[in-house]
């Protein structure tokens, strides 16, 4: 299977994210397929806090850098509500840092700082390096 590195355009997103997928079932399949964690943004077109969310916070140059190595998905909340509620998170806009394998590394929501976004970021991605959730993570130690 190819699976092509495209950047997608979604209106009402934050256009310099390199969006690479228009589901979490697309996401997850392409993480997994480049081993690397998913970060899912969940907003509403006409939500003022996301909206300054988008323009604040996720244009800045180090959360397009801190991106560029994750398969980034915005999704709808009100059309991923099982989603969001599986991440525990009931506010927008609302964010998940999700290892290939399914587990969650970060999330945040309501009103996210640029710091505090960057933090969660680089955090999961640590978290990710040192094995956690990741498809060739390495298995559990045996308890002696």
């Amino acid at each position: 299977m190819l699976l092509a590195a495209a950047t997608l355009s979604v209106p009402g997103c934050q256009q310099g994210i390199r969006w690479q997928a228009l589901t979490y079932p697309d996401a997850q399949t392409r993480s997994r397929a480049v081993n690397k964690p998913i970060f899912v943004y969940f907003f509403e077109w006409a939500s003022v806090d996301c909206t300054h969310f988008d323009q604040e916070v996720l244009s800045k140059p180090e959360v397009l850098t801190e991106t560029d190595s994750l398969v980034c998905v915005p999704l709808l909340a009100h059309y991923d509500v099982a989603l969001m509620t599986q991440f525990g998170l009931d506010k927008i806009p609302a964010f998940a840092i999700v290892a290939p394998a399914g587990e969650l590394l970060a999330r945040g929501q309501g009103t996210i700082t640029l710091s505090g976004l960057l933090d969660a970021i680089r955090g999961a991605k640590a978290k990710f390096a040192s094995g956690a959730g990741s498809a060739t993570a390495p298995p559990p130690a045996k308890p002696p």
